[in-house]
């Protein structure tokens, strides 16, 4: 349970045009996905097998692969990897992946071609314990299936997580083996655009393009679908060893909550200025604070970045939850906060002066929170924030604010969308709207001229409005004439 697996299908056919690239860009595929370090896969097929390549790929050896992988996976209740290297024909309504055998264009159909959403509803239907399922495919026209995914499945509900990541829109040809080059190369050296430990293809997709080689700087968009209404689009491709996280955040709560909020960051130099004017000053609790979707949450995560600079940088980071006490919180720091040399020395001299009977009667946030940093020594200090504190109740907010306010070893940052605890002078208010903030981040998102101007015209400085269009845009669901239609 939980194992994520690997079936590469690479699968050559001089009848749709030769791949001379197949052979050589299969197998390296498969060798970083099998790496415990990059794709930290397994094999998918219950004898050990992973690849099927070249003549052995015919519809026959494709379609009892699949079956065979799906079986294997929900038996075992493990994620499933589909990745597919060949010719796509795309025959309205159907989407066929080219086998080995297939005869023809003109003839390609159902019974010597793999009719792809057809067989995938199938499988599925008849293996509803399978964890997840993501089928990448480096075709032509594969993006039909992100459009039109498994014909019937929405209406008979969902069992497993499943997701689509294709080198073109449907009306796009791939080449070259573009989309498989660049994915490799994403899986070996990772990506630093983004904070998460896992590389995902929902965040990935949009700048595939940045790891092509320099031959493919003109590959065709990859595109991407989940069906799993999960927001962390869970089926990570692989490891991120270029991951922009601070180190005492890895592996823990923090660490999701700082890659999911600065997906697509970018810097806001106005409050980072004024936020660096207060930690200069010596400033503690600090708020952050403003309207909804104002970025407030986004700000804080960002300092949870190693980009941020040692100043900056956040040493533990947790979101307040509504009925939240500060013990809840204190474990969540904690969990971080453990990864920092500073606050173990603390903590182990704090227990040495502090009679165990005298620590057992402290409340969790004193043991593990207040106690240890008063005992940081001179010259040291930790940095936490808390987000959305203004989730926590009256009293539980102000014994927050109090603890932090006489710690010389520590800062106190908080966001919400009004902390009237702190002073004005130690609070930075976030303007309504952004227009360069949100300018720059359609820029660097949106590669359609078209729909990056009519994007930006119709957020006019909204984060939250912008991020959503984009999403919709990426995910091939924003209409721009009906959306042009509805701002006018």
């Amino acid at each position: 349970m939980g194992e994520r697996r690997a079936l590469v299908i690479g699968a050559p056919n001089e009848r749709f045009g030769r791949l001379g690239f197949l052979p050589q860009v299969v197998r390296e595929l498969r060798q970083v996905l099998l790496d415990p370090t990059l794709g930290a896969c397994l094999p998918a097929l219950p004898d050990g097998r992973d690849l099927i390549l070249g003549d052995a790929a015919t519809r026959s050896a494709i379609t009892t692969a699949l079956a065979d992988a799906v079986r294997a996976a929900a038996r075992d209740q493990a994620t499933l990897f589909v990745y597919f290297v060949g010719h796509g024909y795309r025959k309205d309504p159907d989407f066929y992946l080219i086998a080995a055998d297939t005869p023809s264009p003109q003839e390609a159909d159902s019974e010597n071609a793999v009719q792809l959403g057809q067989r995938i509803k199938e499988l599925l239907q008849q293996n509803m314990t399978v964890d997840g399922l993501m089928l990448v495919l480096d075709a032509c026209h594969s993006g039909t299936v992100v459009s039109d995914p498994v014909p019937g499945l929405l209406r008979e509900g969902l069992h497993a997580r499943i997701e689509f990541f294709a080198a073109t829109r449907p009306e796009d040809v791939a080449s070259s083996g573009c989309f498989s080059r660049a994915l490799i190369e994403l899986l070996k050296k990772g990506s630093a655009s983004t904070a998460s430990p896992e590389l995902r293809a929902y965040e990935e997709h949009h700048r595939l393009r940045n790891s092509a080689p320099d031959d493919c700087q003109d590959m065709a968009p990859a595109v991407h679908m989940s069906l799993n209404g999960n927001p962390d689009a869970g089926l990570w491709l692989g490891r991120n060893p270029a991951a922009d996280l601070r180190p005492g955040l890895v592996g823990t709560d923090g660490a999701d909550h700082v890659a999911r909020l600065t997906r697509d960051w970018q810097s806001r130099p106005v409050p980072v200025q004024s936020l660096l004017q207060l930690l200069v000053g010596g400033r503690s609790p600090i708020a952050i604070t403003g309207g909804a979707g104002t970025g407030k949450s986004a700000l804080m995560a960002s300092l949870g970045r190693r980009s941020a600079g040692d100043f900056l940088g956040l040493d533990a980071i947790a979101p307040a939850r509504p009925g939240d006490t500060l013990a809840a919180l204190a474990l969540r720091l904690a969990q971080q906060l453990e990864h920092s040399q500073t606050y173990r020395d603390a903590i182990g001299k704090w227990q040495e002066s502090t009679p165990t009977i005298v620590q057992q009667a402290m409340p969790e946030f004193d043991q593990l929170i207040v106690g240890p940093l008063q005992h940081i020594e001179s010259g040291e200090k930790v940095r936490i924030g808390v987000d959305a504190a203004d989730l926590l109740d009256t009293l539980q907010r102000r014994r927050l604010i109090d603890a932090f306010t006489t710690l010389d070893t520590a800062t106190l940052l908080l966001t919400g969308r009004q902390l009237p605890d702190l002073p004005e002078d130690a609070t930075i208010v976030l303007p309504t709207t952004d227009v360069d903030g949100v300018d720059r981040l359609i820029r660097s998102s949106v590669d359609q001229t078209d729909a990056r101007n009519r994007i930006g015209a119709l957020c006019n400085g909204e984060w939250v409005l912008a991020r959503v269009l984009i999403s919709l845009w990426r995910a091939g669901h924003l209409d721009l004439a009906t959306a042009s239609g509805s701002a006018d």
